[in-house]
């Protein structure tokens, strides 16, 4: 079963700012390129932070009067409002990811992180790409008809090795529906975690039954074991 990787949806041709690159130069980039965020590269291609937007939109706090006492937030976006160059704008370390990864470990690192835009590093930590929350939107453009085909060929015989005559699998929308018998109670939780795990897939209900329920424990083994 192929899964759709980062490097699969990503852009390679990536706009980067140097570490001495000024604020002027900063907000035109990502205004006129209409980015939420740019990453910073040294002189070795090396991504050593983001500057944002709302780095950017910092500036304006240089006019707001300074409190006695400010959170360790307050005195770095109060050190952030003052930048001048990339440099002292950027957020680090940057928060970035590899070409291997897979869509969903990339979308839960930008949920969990709250950003748009992700860096994609190779294994030196060398810029080579950019991946956005829309290029992960891209795998839910599939047909119903091939997520269907990919799970009778890819998972019901490929990797579970299931006769797929006693299976009926329905897709619309993306949302997938299997019905029918299996074997063992265990499959119909591995094959309803594979299927959920496709590329494109929405959401997964099950009506299957089973013939043999194999999680429940022998009487002669609950006795041993009291």
């Amino acid at each position: 079963m192929l899964r759709t990787r980062v490097c699969d949806v990503m852009t390679t041709d990536v706009v980067a700012a140097r570490p001495d690159q000024s604020y002027h130069q900063l907000a035109e980039s990502l205004s006129s390129l209409h980015i939420s965020a740019v990453p910073v590269v040294d002189a070795e291609g090396l991504v050593v932070g983001v500057v944002s937007a709302a780095d950017l939109i910092l500036k304006e706090l240089i006019d707001s009067p300074q409190r006695r006492f400010e959170s360790s937030k307050q005195k770095l976006e109060r050190r952030k409002a003052m930048g001048l160059i990339a440099a002292d704008l950027m957020t680090t370390p940057a928060i970035t990811t590899q070409g291997g990864a897979t869509l969903a470990e990339a979308a839960k690192l930008m949920h969990d992180r709250g950003i748009k835009r992700l860096p994609v590093v190779d294994d030196a930590g060398r810029l080579v790409g950019i991946v956005t929350r829309g290029d992960l939107l891209q795998v839910f453009g599939r047909s119903d008809e091939e997520i269907r085909r990919e799970i009778i060929d890819g998972v019901v015989i490929g990797d579970l090795w299931m006769d797929p005559a006693g299976l009926v699998v329905d897709v619309a929308g993306g949302l997938v529906k299997l019905s029918g018998q299996v074997d063992r109670k265990s499959d119909i939780g591995i094959l309803t975690g594979l299927v959920r795990g496709l590329d494109g897939v929405v959401g997964v209900s099950s009506d299957l039954a089973f013939d043999w329920d194999d999680l429940a424990q022998p009487r002669t083994l609950l006795r041993a074991i009291r």
